[in-house]
């Protein structure tokens, strides 16, 4: 039991920090299909589509609609979090069982991850010291990395608000083609040309 314990840990760790280091760091496009980030925002949406379809169809949904994005990403970097303090938590419980009580394990891991160390819980094996020296490290890292990437994200829907709103003057809101059209003085298809272009390239830097 102990080394399932530990092999699931591991694997839950090397996952989380795998995905971590794709999303924040990695600066290409990842393909593979069998993704934490993927199934959460897919299982997510869906979710969150249905709520809203409990509202009434005003704008009061398309507000709950649009709060799913930088919710969405609080609640994954939460859920990255909670899933190393699981993972240490269980290498913890592998190496010192502490009379069979998980909870114990755990609360020493969320201790030790966020570096409050109360105290009251300590790692008493030498490879549990380790484990902990290890976990407090990539805890440090983790939120190091989180507090660095979050203005990076509000940049990016700072400028997507911008945009929106220029597109609501043009566009109407919601938006619809043939009303952009009607707003677009005539003799002036290069200013809509570019209006799309830069569209276009906001799209490609943001998404």
């Amino acid at each position: 039991m102990p080394t399932l314990s530990a092999v699931v840990g591991l694997a839950l760790i090397v996952i989380v920090l795998a995905e971590a280091f794709e999303v924040l760091v990695f600066p290409r496009r990842v393909t593979r299909s069998y993704r934490f980030t993927r199934l959460y925002y897919r299982a997510g949406w869906r979710g969150w589509c249905l709520a809203a379809a409990a509202l009434p169809p005003t704008r009061l949904r398309q507000t709950f609609l649009s709060i799913f994005g930088p919710l969405s990403g609080l609640g994954l970097l939460a859920a990255w979090a909670a899933g190393l303090v699981v993972g240490f938590g269980l290498i913890h419980h592998a190496l010192d069982q502490r009379d069979g009580h998980l909870e114990d394990s755990l609360y020493l891991s969320g201790t030790t991850f966020t570096t409050l160390g109360y105290g009251d819980l300590t790692p008493t094996t030498p490879a549990s010291r380790i484990v902990a020296v290890a976990e407090a490290a990539t805890g440090l890292g983790f939120f190091a990395l989180v507090i660095a990437y979050l203005p990076v994200l509000y940049q990016a829907f700072s400028r997507r608000e911008a945009f929106i709103g220029l597109l609501d003057a043009r566009a109407g809101s919601p938006p619809a083609a043939g009303r952009l059209l009607l707003r677009t003085p005539p003799g002036s298809g290069h200013c809509l040309t570019e209006f799309l272009a830069e569209a276009e390239r906001w799209a490609a830097e943001v998404l």
